[in-house]
């Protein structure tokens, strides 16, 4: 035989071989008990018998070994693709693609499942970006599931993919294999409400010229017990591309025990460690942060010599923080270590008063020891929101008053004045529209000793919309602008306009669409000044602008024919994050930015067929592209 006809046929049976041995030998037959009378029972109640016993066939039910009858079922469908990029080149693809999966279980259902499946992709390519006109391959896919004990406290599953994206709906990026593991165990104990989770993904994505390679792990524990409770996590990615070298590890671990008594106390500690790394294979930058803290509160009752509404509440937290950057520009440990105790009274439903004082200490490994000291004093005026002409009125005023201590740095005095105010409304159209307007100032000034008085002035505002549809369906509108302006030591003005639209609302009987929109433009301008020629400087970088769309409608019966169904479907988003390198296992390889997609399908049995177009922004190129599938089920 042909040596490269001998490889053709070894990559074929390769993967039909554990699936012709699963369909050829149905099952072995096996007992793991026999009922009756054990020769060492576990509970040794009961003496081994002095003679040797007659064999007698299995009583009971015991567990057998062997494979249920296979359920299967499968598709085939023809594809016609054509694509064309930013550059005006044009693609065609022509695929056929099959699958068949098979599902069975070994003596019952609950004991332990069994998921095989695989399938091809046969393409045919051609245009511009083909050198010799045209070219053909042949790719296949498999699949594979394992889960013992799958309805107890217990459960245990192994996945194993092999995917083609040529196999999925109509994409625009590059075409890629993607091979994944995935390993889960679960634990839950017969009593109480404690849980345990491990799940360990792998998961590479080839192009034929790159691989993007990543692996996750994700561990849980939560135990309660009596007034405390325990939550353990740890998490891992590592993805690693190699067109670019580039590398992530992102690698956390937390640790939060609770205590609930009496008398209101409570207590929660929290330990946590987060490590980041990126770079390439020849050089890395990162930082990982150590972080122990622990909060207490406490509200006895109220002594008969101190009025108020309800007793004091004594708060404290103690936090310890070390801190690194690794890499050619490393820096050495910053640890730093603090702690506050606090008082929070209220005299009257309309005032309350808190006293606070905190210690700190940083050490930087470079300049020595920083130790600081502080104590404050808040008296805060805000009485009930009250109706005047039909519009509800919120009124505040706070006084504050304290110092620092500071190592190296002359002692400081401050006292500050706070006041805001707002008004709000709801009007109702009708029975299904409600509009809500709000309305806020707020100012403040804070004298502090050495340095200019610090002056703030705030508006708010913000206008929403809620309509409840007789069909269930529901809108939410909203818009909101803020204003703030500070004057100090250096001049600041800050505004922030927020959009955010919401709704799903049916149409008819058979039309719906859904809506979510939020846009989000902010302008930070200040006046500081320059340190190296001593002169103020203005800061206005402009509007900083993000969006974020989604957009769908839906329509059963096209033209009023039934089984035809359309939909429209539009996404967006100015910054879009590249989630595999965050961790995300099913992350795309490419990023879309925009995408705009139509299509109609119609089902006709076991027939279906679908006919789409799509443009979109794929990290930054355009690129269309139409579609037409008919698939078989059987």
């Amino acid at each position: 035989m042909d040596p490269q006809r001998r490889r053709r046929s070894l990559r074929l049976w390769v993967p039909l071989a554990p699936l012709s041995l699963a369909l050829l030998a149905p099952g072995a037959w096996a007992a793991a008990f026999q009922p009756g009378v054990e020769p060492d029972p576990p509970t040794g109640d009961i003496a081994a018998p002095a003679a040797p016993q007659p064999v007698e066939p299995l009583r009971g039910s015991g567990i057998q070994w062997r494979l249920a009858p296979w359920r299967w079922g499968g598709t085939l469908g023809l594809d016609y693709r054509a694509l064309r990029a930013e550059d005006q080149s044009v693609s065609q693809q022509q695929l056929l693609i099959g699958n068949v999966d098979f599902v069975s279980h070994i003596w019952q259902p609950w004991f332990v499942q069994v998921r095989l499946g695989m399938g091809f992709v046969a393409s045919h390519a051609s245009g511009d970006a083909q050198a010799a006109g045209s070219s053909t391959s042949t790719s296949w896919t498999g699949r594979t599931a394992v889960s013992v004990f799958p309805a107890s406290r217990f459960p245990f599953e192994f996945r194993a993919d092999v995917s083609d994206s040529r196999s999925g709906g109509l994409s625009l990026g590059s075409d890629y294999r993607t091979t994944r593991l995935s390993l889960s165990q679960g634990y839950r104990p017969a009593v109480g409400s404690d849980n345990y989770q491990l799940q360990i993904d792998h998961s590479v994505l080839d192009s034929g010229t790159t691989l993007d390679t990543l692996t996750t792990l994700a561990g849980t524990a939560v135990l309660q017990y009596d007034d405390h409770a325990v939550d353990l996590g740890i998490n891992h990615s590592d993805n690693h591309r190699s067109d670019s070298g580039e590398r992530t590890r992102l690698t956390s671990a937390n640790a939060r025990h609770s205590y609930w008594g009496e008398d209101d106390f409570r207590v929660e500690s929290l330990a946590s460690w987060n490590d980041v790394r990126i770079g390439g294979d020849t050089a890395e930058i990162g930082s990982d942060v150590l972080q122990l803290s622990t909060f207490a509160s406490w509200r006895p009752d109220a002594p008969a010599w101190l009025p108020g509404v309800g007793g004091p509440q004594f708060a404290g937290t103690l936090r310890w923080l070390e801190s690194r950057t690794v890499g050619d520009q490393g820096s050495p440990r910053v640890q730093a270590i603090n702690g506050s105790f606090g008082i929070n009274h209220q005299f009257a439903p309309e005032w309350r008063a808190a006293l606070s004082l905190n210690m700190s200490q940083v050490q930087t490994g470079t300049d020595g020891n920083r130790d600081g000291l502080g104590a404050q004093a808040v008296l805060t005026w805000a009485p009930a929101s009250q109706l005047l002409a039909g519009w509800r009125y919120t009124p505040s005023v706070s006084a504050n008053t304290g110092f620092t201590q500071t190592t190296g740095q002359a002692d400081r005095q401050l006292v500050g004045l706070q006041a805001s105010h707002g008004v709000s409304r709801d009007y109702k159209a009708n029975e299904t529209n409600v509009f809500s307007l709000a309305l806020t100032q707020s100012a403040g000034a804070l004298e502090e000793s050495g340095l200019k008085t610090a002056t703030a002035l705030a508006h708010g505002a913000s206008l929403s919309w809620q309509r409840s549809g007789e069909g269930g369906g529901q809108i939410f509108g909203g818009i909101s602008f803020s204003d703030s302006r500070t004057e100090a030591q250096a001049s600041g003005h800050f505004q922030l306009v927020n959009l955010q639209l919401s709704q799903r609302n049916p149409l008819s009987r058979y039309a719906s669409w859904s809506t979510y929109v939020t846009f989000q433009a902010s302008h930070n301008r200040s006046n500081e000044v320059d340190v190296f020629t001593g002169q103020r400087v203005d800061i206005d970088p402009g509007w900083q602008r993000f969006y974020s769309a989604s957009i769908s409608y839906d329509q059963q019966r096209v033209f009023g024919v039934p089984r035809l169904r359309g939909s429209v479907i539009f996404g967006a988003n100015s910054q879009p994050l590249d989630r595999r390198a965050l961790g995300d296992i099913e992350a795309p390889r490419e990023q879309v930015n925009e995408s705009l997609e139509a299509r109609l399908d119609y089902a006709v049995g076991r027939l279906e067929t679908r006919l789409s177009a799509r443009v979109a922004k794929v990290e930054g190129r355009t690129v269309a592209g139409v579609q037409a599938r008919a698939q078989r089920r059987f």
